[in-house]
């Protein structure tokens, strides 16, 4: 990195930009030069391109857990102004609100989790048999995540007996 900008440049807001979504052309035009010198730069600095490596990792995981979350549905506790009907007094209320799963999220997870199993199928594919493996006994579990803690821990607790 020529000297001039990098001692203008401050790492720790790269990283920054880099942890929320940023790209490489978002950050030239924030720093005020073409998108081809932050490649050069990653190219011959080893710290700068191993910091950017590791931001985008940290914005990938956070859109790995949204997705989960609008896979399987979460809780989420937000403010709302409500108005008192008596004397018209309006206050600040705390409210947990539920978003239930989203089809599309649970389809896009399943295909990139297991591709095997839920990739797309031509209407016209056909193997030569037709296997159905149907347990009724098996009903998927609605869990909330801080319960998914108490579970693991009562499992480490029984391994331990």
């Amino acid at each position: 990195m020529p000297k001039k900008v990098k001692d203008h440049l401050n790492l720790k807001q790269v990283q920054f930009l880099y942890e929320h979504g940023f790209t490489s052309k978002e950050l030239a035009e924030f720093l005020g030069v073409n998108d081809r010198t932050v490649s050069e730069w990653q190219r011959k600095d080893p710290v700068f391109k191993e910091i950017i490596r590791k931001a985008k990792s940290i914005a990938d995981t956070y859109v790995e857990k949204a997705l989960y979350k609008k896979a399987i549905g979460f809780e989420h506790k937000t403010e709302e102004f409500s108005k008192d009907r008596k004397t018209g007094e309006i206050t600040v209320v705390e409210v947990m609100k539920y978003f239930a799963p989203e089809t599309l999220a649970c389809i896009f997870w399943l295909k990139n989790r297991k591709p095997a199993e839920w990739k797309d199928r031509s209407p016209n594919e056909y193997n030569g048999s037709i296997v159905f493996n149907i347990n009724a006994n098996i009903a998927p579990k609605e869990i909330a995540p801080k319960q998914v803690v108490e579970e693991v821990k009562l499992i480490e607790e029984n391994a331990g007996t």
